[in-house]
């Protein structure tokens, strides 16, 4: 793969493919990491630290950045249809569904909210995200036109649709009247 940063192309071997856009890196930000991590791979090599390979030191040091930016944040894993299913089928479930793209600015807005409010509300809902690219079916069934879509599901039943991105607080005050929240 390879990545821009700053008008310069560096060539980069990323081992998992989903890794970056699952941390919400973009190709701007890994080109970064990898310049710095050119720069960077004499001293650690010198200093100790073994990597095969400069992209080895550059999803490392992606990974440490993006967990330090994300610590005690809870992950909202993008799942498929089947996942889904199995989720909305346990007893007493309450679901909240982002429906989302990796293309769509709005929802890359939106996406550090939600992993914020899984993390506080995760007693009271589950937060989870479909990509509508990969799975258009499950976005067709719950009549999806437009994202970023949030849709919520209590014992299994469709019982809100929210269009659009939101401020954090407008999200919390909607998930905790629809779930009965205080």
């Amino acid at each position: 793969m390879l990545v821009e940063h700053a008008g310069v192309q560096r060539k980069s071997i990323v081992p998992d493919a989903n890794l970056i856009s699952d941390l919400g890196l973009d190709e701007y930000t890994l080109g970064g990491v990898v310049l710095n991590a050119e720069r960077r791979t004499e001293r650690e090599l010198d200093g100790g630290a073994h990597y095969t390979t400069v992209s080895d030191l550059a999803i490392s040091l992606c990974r440490a950045k993006t967990v330090r930016r994300l610590a005690g944040m809870r992950y909202i894993r993008t799942i498929d249809g089947a996942e889904l299913k199995r989720r909305i089928s346990a007893k007493g479930s309450r679901i909240v569904i982002d429906f989302s793209a990796e293309w769509c600015r709005p929802c890359q807005m939106i996406r550090r909210s939600l992993a914020e409010i899984a993390s506080e509300q995760k007693e009271r809902f589950d937060i989870v995200r479909i990509d509508i690219d990969k799975t258009p079916d499950v976005a067709e069934l719950y009549g999806v036109r437009s994202i970023p879509t949030v849709v919520l599901l209590r014992n299994g039943r469709h019982i809100e649709t929210k269009v659009g991105a939101a401020p954090k607080q407008l999200y919390v005050s909607y998930f905790l009247y629809y779930f009965g929240g205080q």
